[in-house]
């Protein structure tokens, strides 16, 4: 199954690098969108040679995904993994994921971490 990894990101430099070298580590594809960061976020893809897209201008995470469930349907992958850039979603739990998406009965599968809030950041709005 070629999965491919897509991670909307904006203003991520702090947490990008670690995360693309943690999903090496299950040598999946990854596509990063910088999503018009202003901190180098675009220019650690290119250290860590993954592929990536760049939206001149902050579209939203929304526009991010649809780019690239788009990029994923264009080059065959039979999969895509969304994760968020800021480091909230565990790479450890990749294969969980790939081995349930492996099951005939699967369409789509929706992680909850909403069950440990403990390492969340709060938002206040």
């Amino acid at each position: 199954m070629r999965v491919c990894v897509v991670i909307p990101a904006y203003n991520e430099l702090g947490h990008i690098a670690s995360l693309i070298r943690d999903i090496k580590n299950y040598h999946l594809d990854i596509l990063v969108i910088d999503d018009g960061s202003s901190d180098n976020t675009f220019g650690i893809t290119k250290d860590y040679q993954v592929n990536a897209m760049l939206n001149l201008n902050n579209q939203g995470k929304g526009a991010s995904l649809i780019k690239g469930f788009k990029y994923a349907l264009e080059n065959n992958f039979d999969a895509v993994i969304t994760m968020d850039a800021d480091g909230q979603h565990l790479p450890e739990d990749l294969p969980l994921f790939i081995e349930a998406a492996n099951s005939p009965d699967t369409n789509i599968i929706i992680g909850n971490r909403m069950l440990n809030t403990a390492g969340m950041p709060f938002y206040a709005l």
